[in-house]
């Protein structure tokens, strides 16, 4: 219903996502266009108590290589976790490796459950207030000053929304 008000009110084409998917962003850049892609997932499981859900970071990063972003929720938890992985590259004839930075998103619940602590689900089940908010994503694309020459991969920088 959200996305149909969008588009009916602003004339926008909004995509309803599912409960998973893929977002391939591509920047412009002198000399070519760098991509990145994220993964999006609602999410899963209780995050755990002492935990906040970062148990699932590795695993996850174990079958979404591929994925430069893994953003989800459902735990009602906020934090960015980020992985680092490394890749053979090979440019001109040259071999060596690159060190691939994942990040792993969390976002916030958007409805404050806690409110005031006496009463509901949220506070019979003996859950804690929980963060409100997402993130904002922010891309550029630097130079790397160790060899001076523009980066593969885009800045990534998750602020707190």
């Amino acid at each position: 219903r959200i996305v149909e008000r969008i588009n009916t009110k602003t004339g926008a084409s909004v995509i309803k996502g599912g409960y998973g998917g893929w977002v391939h962003v591509m920047l412009d850049m002198q000399g070519g266009r760098v991509g990145l892609w994220i993964k999006l997932f609602h999410g899963s499981g209780g995050g755990g108590m002492m935990t906040f859900g970062t148990l699932s970071v590795r695993r996850m990063a174990s079958y979404l290589p591929g994925a430069d972003i893994v953003v989800r929720g459902h735990i009602h938890e906020r934090w960015a976790l980020e992985v680092t992985q490394e890749e053979p590259r090979c440019e001109r004839g040259v071999y060596g490796v690159e060190h691939k930075s994942q990040w792993h998103c969390v976002v916030g619940t958007y409805k404050d459950e806690y409110a005031d602590g006496l009463a509901g689900w949220h506070i019979e089940r003996g859950a804690p207030p929980k963060p409100l908010g997402g993130y904002w994503l922010r891309l550029s694309i630097g130079v790397r000053k160790e060899e001076g020459k523009a980066s593969r991969r885009p800045r990534v920088e998750l602020i707190p929304a």
